[in-house]
């Protein structure tokens, strides 16, 4: 339906943005919480480590998700994101790309320092700093998708 002449693009990618976050909410909904919650509570841990887990893994499922999303539209491909999330780690942890100042803003490094778990020392993000991290990327991603979608031709 994308690769048609559309008279009103904007609604058609309006569209897309809010399919594509239902699924992901339905996603969230259905793997998300219930994992972290068994996760948790056999963990024996307070309602609010629970509630700050949940949440950190959400924000993170769903940034990287549009962010993907963004790279699939972009490049007219779904492969092309997996292949860019998926060697970004390994890039990094052959010892290729030697810049971590830079390296930890990379969305599959903040990602990971947002849930606690930063592939190394040098590439840890406080959690805050994750998160805008990774917003930034979902934004710019969105935002460049949509601009190429708007005047791109069909």
């Amino acid at each position: 339906m994308t690769l048609t002449a559309t008279p009103n693009r904007h609604r058609l990618m309006n569209g897309k943005i809010v399919a594509v976050i239902l699924a992901i909410l339905g996603g969230i909904l259905v793997a998300i919480i219930p994992s972290r919650l068994i996760i948790n509570i056999f963990s024996d841990v307070s309602m609010s480590y629970m509630l700050i887990d949940i949440t950190r893994w959400t924000a993170v499922y769903l940034l990287m998700s549009i962010i993907a999303f963004s790279i699939a539209g972009l490049t007219r491909s779904t492969i092309v994101p997996l292949s860019i999330l998926m060697m970004i780690p390994i890039f990094i942890g052959t010892g290729i790309l030697q810049w971590p100042e830079g390296l930890r803003f990379l969305p599959d490094q903040a990602g990971m320092s947002l849930l606690g778990t930063p592939a190394y020392e040098v590439t840890e993000l406080p959690p805050w700093t994750a998160f805008f991290t990774l917003f930034i990327w979902g934004l710019i991603c969105t935002l460049a998708y949509w601009l190429s979608f708007l005047r791109r031709d069909s």
